[in-house]
């Protein structure tokens, strides 16, 4: 082909690019038939942009230009190129005016070709064949190109089927012809979609409505008339619809078609308004569209469809202008408290962001079922171990929760629920990434019998975040999370022991002597320094005790603390905690290793806050070896002097 050379005024580069192998391709036509011209496909390496192959559609002809309504070559499998051609010179052996061309890779030599019956008369009456490009249809060995006749061609890649309307599978007339009494071409291409019903096709032509055909698997064709009809119209003119498909593979309820057209005006020679709409793709209802100013997708850019990336619809426009749709971003969510919840420490279900339906939180159903706590759709009550807790949770409800985490680094995350029949589940997301993958909820026996569920290896990052609680699944209560930092398995959430060497069981624990780590780590405290002032200097609230030594007071809720142990022997224990009260109502669980082994256990008034008493719980299951024990206060109005396991 190389004594035909292309001429560089009247040979326009008119479709997309095309990527495979290593391979540009690039193709040529002319505008609107200006002659001389012939129609060129050349691949150049990607790297060097050295022409690897040519192909002339007419080299002893002329025309027949590719320009496919702007379509791209597409590429099967194997790095094959499909074009489609226009008006221009055909005999089948040398000039492929008015064809479907499958060419090898690379060197771009033909392999096969489809030409119709009628291709004279629309060379006569410029209907060209190639006003649309071709495109492979998913899952099928077929290719599918329209043309100016509004007609869909269907045919088998293996071969594409030589001449004749009678080589190929199936021809249908796609575009309705008695709507309006105009032109009907299809251009750019069709688009498909492999839907939960099946192999679903979309042509949008000039001077029609949006149509769906569905792919029969027994006949091997597609079924006519249209399954679905669209209820948008297009202006009178050119050139239909450009379109695009986004859906989450063939989930039902997922699948979009967007596709743009003139709003007003014909685009043929023209700049005219356009205009974006959504279509559902099972059922051509229209779900949106850019009619309105904040929207406006300015001027029409005719043969370029919208581009679906990254959550977004980007379309193009002749104003020199993209616009880019996309959910609209909702006013951010604010601390309940004001200020973030610091991170290594405990996050309370309750205390979800300030911000509403939607923004802060999503619940199913309208009003605080349990009445309790805060005046917001989410349901709350009180708790049976202290506090309050998030309860009647529904599949797909969320809650959020800013957080300003000291440290990155792993994490172990303990979270405490409660749940009659199990199945529920929850996933921990920060800043929308999903940080821990689905925690399922087994059953504890009762709404009110609470346990911890923990999941280890937590990556954090480091600043203020979004924390964003979701549940998969219903049948479960949430009390609080509690995120310790530096996690391994054994749930010791790197802290140590503090005197070097875990405190042996049998024996005393004494409550000033936690875990070495710091806040979040070894314990949890709410307020900053030491209030008793004795003993050590940390968060931790430590006097002197009225009966000698030192014990931990000024306790409020949720705080805890932890202790590395050695035990013997394991077995069942008797607790006798040391504990003071002026007035009563505290209470506290021991964990061993995150998991809950006492319950929570209630503090009386002892006379005085220096007036102690032992608390007992008989029949506590430690088992032996090293193991990280903590006491965590599910209720305040208590100090805590010493734990002794027996």
């Amino acid at each position: 082909h190389s004594s035909v050379p292309i001429n560089a005024v009247t040979n326009n580069q008119r479709p997309a690019l095309a990527l495979s192998q290593g391979v540009v391709y690039v193709s040529w036509s002319s505008f609107c038939d200006t002659n001389p011209f012939n129609g060129w496909i050349a691949g150049f390496n990607a790297t060097t942009l050295a022409k690897v192959g040519a192909f002339n559609t007419t080299p002893t002809g002329s025309m027949a230009g590719i320009w496919m309504g702007a379509a791209a070559p597409v590429i099967d499998p194997a790095g094959s190129v499909y074009v489609s051609t226009g008006n221009g010179t055909f005999d089948g052996t040398t000039n492929f005016g008015e064809s479907v061309l499958k060419l090898t890779p690379s060197s771009l030599a033909r392999q096969s070709f489809f030409t119709p019956s009628n291709w004279a008369t629309l060379n006569s009456v410029d209907n060209d064949l190639g006003s649309s490009g071709p495109i492979i249809l998913p899952g099928l060995n077929s290719i599918v190109s329209g043309s100016k006749e509004g007609k869909i061609y269907l045919m088998n890649t293996a071969n594409l089927g030589g001449t004749g309307d009678g080589a190929i599978p199936q021809v249908f007339q796609a575009v309705d012809t008695t709507v309006v009494n105009s032109t009907h071409h299809i251009h750019n291409s069709p688009v498909a979609w492999q839907s939960p019903a099946g192999l679903n096709l979309y042509i949008w032509g000039e001077n029609d409505f949006l149509r769906a055909y569905r792919f029969n698997t027994g006949t091997q064709k597609f079924n006519t008339p249209a399954f679905a009809v669209g209820s948008a119209l297009p202006p009178l003119g050119m050139p239909g619809g450009m379109m695009a498909i986004s859906a989450n593979g063939s989930s039902a309820g997922s699948a979009i078609v967007w596709a743009t057209t003139p709003k007003t005006g014909d685009a043929n020679h023209m700049v005219v308004p356009g205009i974006l709409r959504a279509f559902n793709a099972e059922t051509l209802a229209l779900l949106w569209d850019s009619n309105s100013s904040a929207d406006d997708t300015m001027s029409f850019s005719k043969f370029n469809p919208p581009v679906v990336a990254n959550g977004k619809v980007y379309v193009a426009s002749f104003s020199n202008r993209v616009s880019v749709y996309g959910p609209r971003m909702a006013p951010p969510s604010t601390p309940f408290s004001g200020t973030p919840i610091n991170l290594p420490g405990t996050i309370e279900a309750e205390n979800f962001d300030n911000g509403g339906e939607g923004v802060a939180y999503h619940d199913a159903d309208t009003g605080n079922t349990g009445g309790a706590y805060r005046m917001t759709d989410v349901d709350l009550q009180t708790a049976s171990e202290g506090n309050v807790n998030v309860g009647w949770i529904v599949a797909g409800e969320w809650l959020k929760y800013t957080v300003n985490v000291a440290t990155a680094g792993t994490y172990d995350l303990s979270c405490r629920v409660a749940s009659q029949p199990g199945g529920g589940s929850l996933r921990v997301e920060v800043d929308g990434v999903d940080a821990t993958g689905t925690i399922a909820v087994g059953a504890t026996g009762g709404w009110a019998n609470w346990a911890t569920v923990t999941k280890t290896g937590v990556n954090l990052p480091a600043g203020r975040h979004v924390l964003r609680v979701f549940f998969p699944a219903a049948g479960m209560n949430l009390n609080s999370l509690t995120f310790a930092s530096g996690g391994g398995g054994g749930g010791g959430g790197g802290s140590t022991p503090f005197t070097g060497t875990p405190v042996s069981l049998p024996g005393t624990i004494e409550a000033e002597n936690f875990d070495n780590g710091g806040e979040g780590v070894a314990y949890h405290d709410t307020d900053a320094g030491n209030t008793g002032g004795a003993d050590r200097t940390t968060d931790v609230d430590i006097q002197t005790a009225s009966e000698g030594a030192f014990n931990v007071g000024w306790i409020a809720v949720n705080e805890w603390l932890k202790y590395s142990v050695n035990v013997t022997a394991g077995r069942a224990y008797t607790l006798n905690a040391r504990i003071a009260s002026q007035a009563g109502g505290g209470a506290f669980r021991v964990e061993v290793d995150g998991v809950d082994v006492t319950g929570s256990i209630a503090v009386q008034s002892t006379g005085s806050w220096t007036t102690w008493a032992n608390v007992t719980k008989t029949g506590v299951n430690l088992p032996a070896g090293n193991h990280v024990l903590r006491v965590f206060f599910t209720g305040a109005g208590m100090n805590l002097n010493s734990l002794t396991f027996q």
